[in-house]
């Protein structure tokens, strides 16, 4: 085979070669091309079912492509939007223009922009609040453009506007309610309280923040509320009172409300909403008090009074028919004692109405009881015999008032000693700055049953005793005394026990402690 020959086999040869490999190329690139359609189709189909709107710009800021959402989101159509620069659109507001311009500068050069939010004004007036996520486009590993992703929430923004606003009104109304309020946590620590919580205990908030709550309750009523606490945390609402300590020291009486607080469906803490009912407490007890005076001094009138002027009408009617001298005047000294029992009588109902109104004084303690020793016997037509031991001379802060004290315990020696001869032994000593006067007669005595219910039902027994020891008892209440009935094998002793003034005035006396002091100078 010639050269010639050779040479058109081997062209031939590789012209056919180059047509495989032509055609190999144009497969390839159909292939490639249809891969590229279906791409650019399912990412079209994407980028128009997206429920977000879809921006696609180029380097220089041009909007070169959008979806449909963008024109549901705002209500502008493609040819609004399209072809132009995003910052020459009229529906971004300056303040989101700049964001934006800021964003879409830092995507070209690979800096990656965290999601942000804008305003965006539909064309039919309203405001859209929308976030935004920007990415850069590539090609050929070279920045080509930008893709923006909008998302609606202006209704997420609407809902944290109203529970700002909500949060607002309701720390307006935390803060300056006219009850106390306050919230603590499951284990009873305060987390917030307001500024009548401030105002009404004398507390700042640094101060109880994180403290237990339970230290500003009242001792007696730390139990009680320790149950309701319980009762709260497991999801009942509470409504009680509480005697709460304020920061001076005082203990004022509040009703509290109180409900658990919620977070996830659990119970985290409680909320309570108090107010201060102490002046109202101490109004209610002024009206209890006046009532049952009230209703004390009518019995009393009615019953005793009643009593002594049967008495009276009694010896009257005697003294009508008395033929002889002698029981005419017996008659007649029986009235005179009616009368002048009806006056102490009513000599005892106003000092109970002006006791607590006087003035007391340094006030001469053994003179007081030598008055009414003579007094005593003046009154009684019964052989009575005294026996005075007072060891020292004692002054007391007291006035003439204190001789009522003496007078009553003496008559009641008198009355209740059925003997023909009356003993009463008085005695003192002093004991810790007390004067302790023990006054113990030769009567039958009272038994522990009856004592006891004397002590504890004086109101109420002094109502068919002629008010002798009630009198008594408030008295020395305003002296800072008490007295007592003491077990004895016979015979009844009353033990009054005062503070003394030996050249001290005892104006600070705290009656509280004075009691306390009194019962152990009384052992």
């Amino acid at each position: 085979m010639s050269d010639e020959e050779r040479s058109k086999d081997q062209l031939i040869k590789e012209s056919r070669q180059r047509i495989e490999e032509l055609e190999k190329l144009e497969t390839e690139h159909n292939r490639v091309e249809e891969a590229l359609r279906e791409s650019e189709r399912e990412l079209s189909a994407i980028f128009n079912s997206t429920k977000d709107g879809v921006l696609l710009l180029d380097r220089t800021g041009k909007i070169i492509k959008m979806n449909k959402e963008i024109a549901e989101i705002g209500g502008y159509a493609g040819k609004d939007v399209i072809g132009k620069r995003f910052n020459t659109l009229k529906f971004f507001t300056s303040k989101s223009l700049s964001k934006m311009t800021v964003a879409l500068a830092k995507v070209m050069v690979y800096i990656e922009v965290p999601p942000f939010e804008v305003e965006l004004k539909t064309k039919d007036g309203k405001k859209l609040y929308l976030e935004i996520y920007v990415s850069p486009v590539e090609e050929n590993g070279e920045i080509v453009g930008s893709i923006s992703i909008l998302r609606d929430i202006t209704k997420r923004k609407r809902a944290e506007e109203m529970l700002k606003v909500s949060e607002e009104k309701y720390r307006d109304l935390f803060e300056n309610a006219y009850d106390v309020i306050w919230t603590a946590d499951a284990r009873g620590r305060y987390t917030s309280i307001n500024k009548m919580f401030e105002k009404s205990l004398g507390y700042k908030r640094g101060e109880l923040i994180g403290k237990q709550s339970l230290k500003l309750v009242a001792e007696e009523d730390r139990e009680k509320s320790v149950q309701i606490y319980e009762k709260t945390l497991d999801g009942e609402l509470q409504s009680y009172e509480l005697k709460i300590k304020t920061k001076n020291g005082n203990t004022r009486i509040f009703t509290l409300r109180t409900r658990p607080i919620l977070e996830n469906e659990a119970i985290i803490g409680v909320q309570g909403i108090a107010r201060d009912i102490t002046e109202r407490k101490k109004a209610e007890q002024q009206r209890e008090k006046a009532r049952k005076e009230a209703e004390f001094y009518a019995d009393v009138l009615a019953h005793d009074i009643g009593n002594i002027n049967q008495i009276t009408l009694g010896y009257l009617y005697l003294l009508q028919r008395a033929r002889d001298k002698k029981t005419k005047e017996k008659n007649v000294d029986s009235i005179r004692k009616s009368v002048m029992k009806s006056g102490i009588l009513t000599g005892r109902i106003k000092a109970l109405k002006e006791i607590e109104d006087t003035k007391t004084e340094k006030f001469d303690l053994n003179k007081s009881i030598e008055r009414s020793i003579e007094k005593i016997k003046a009154y009684f037509d019964k052989e009575i015999k005294v026996n005075l031991d007072m060891n020292k001379h004692y002054y007391v802060k007291a006035n003439d008032f204190l001789d009522k004290v003496f007078f009553n315990i003496l008559e009641n020696s008198v009355e209740f000693t059925f003997q023909d001869k009356v003993i009463i032994d008085i005695k003192t000593e002093e004991k810790d700055g007390f004067c302790n006067i023990h006054i113990h007669d030769n009567s039958f005595g009272i038994s522990k049953e009856k004592r006891e219910d004397i002590l504890e039902n004086l109101e109420t027994l002094s109502k068919r005793t002629g008010m002798g020891l009630y009198l008594v008892k408030k008295i020395l209440e305003r002296f800072n005394g008490k007295f007592d009935i003491m077990d004895v094998e016979k015979g009844t002793e009353i033990v009054v026990t005062l503070p003394v003034i030996n050249g001290v005035s005892t104006r600070n006396v705290h009656p509280q402690r004075s009691h306390k002091q009194m019962e152990a100078a009384m052992r």
